[in-house]
């Protein structure tokens, strides 16, 4: 059995080069697990995720994924990722472009998406970052909590601020605490809403059944 990509993204995975074809399609894995994290990373990045590999893997309930958006992606580099995920395993590729403007967040939407999919026995879903460290043991310590395990909607991670503009769905005034996102508010055009709070790029946990509510195709 394989995941599916949701309807609006089937697009976008006919414009996958053809020689990523064979990571395209990610097997669903039912195995019960604490969580799942995606590592949002660049093709280019491989000593990047040979570091996570080594440092951060091993731990049977909280399984490790690297992120690339596989939308236009040159053949060589294709090629170059079939032979790390022969060596190595791991690999996620996601209809997505991975570019500087708008890869990071296209990426991240594309995991969230596919993840509810992937894998549906998981608690959690998390996104992450290559060029962030995650202490794994205190991540698990954290997921394991009994507040945390109690709720079947939890939104948690770096927490950071910022207000919104409602017309335009752009953000303004972010701040590491909501007294200075409230004081760069007043930077923001009229009609800017906030600050609210929101978990940054470095660590953004959801529970999975908040995941499949907001990200899941059916």
């Amino acid at each position: 059995m394989r995941a599916r990509w949701p309807r609006e993204r089937a697009r976008s995975v006919r414009d996958m080069t053809d020689a990523c074809s064979p990571l395209a399609t990610a097997p669903v894995d039912s195995t019960p697990r604490l969580a799942v994290l995606g590592v949002i990373s660049s093709p280019a990045n491989e000593g990047r995720r040979n570091w996570a590999r080594r440092f951060q893997e091993g731990r049977p309930d909280l399984l490790l994924r690297f992120v690339i958006g596989a939308v236009g992606l040159p053949v060589l580099q294709c090629r170059r990722l079939l032979r790390e995920e022969r060596a190595h395993g791991g690999m996620f590729l996601v209809p997505a472009s991975d570019n500087a403007e708008v890869g990071c967040v296209d990426k991240s939407f594309a995991w969230l998406m596919a993840a509810v999919e992937a894998f549906p026995a998981t608690q959690f879903i998390i996104k992450t970052d290559d060029d962030s460290a995650t202490h794994m043991a205190d991540l698990e310590a954290l997921l394991s909590m009994r507040e945390l395990q109690s709720h079947p909607h939890v939104y948690a991670g770096w927490a950071q601020f910022a207000s919104a503009l409602p017309a335009t769905w752009q953000q303004c005034g972010w701040g590491a605490s909501a007294a200075s996102a409230l004081r760069r508010r007043q930077g923001c055009a009229g009609g800017a809403e906030g600050p609210f709070v929101f978990a940054t790029g470095a660590l953004e946990i959801l529970s999975f059944e908040l995941a499949r509510k907001v990200f899941g195709s059916g």
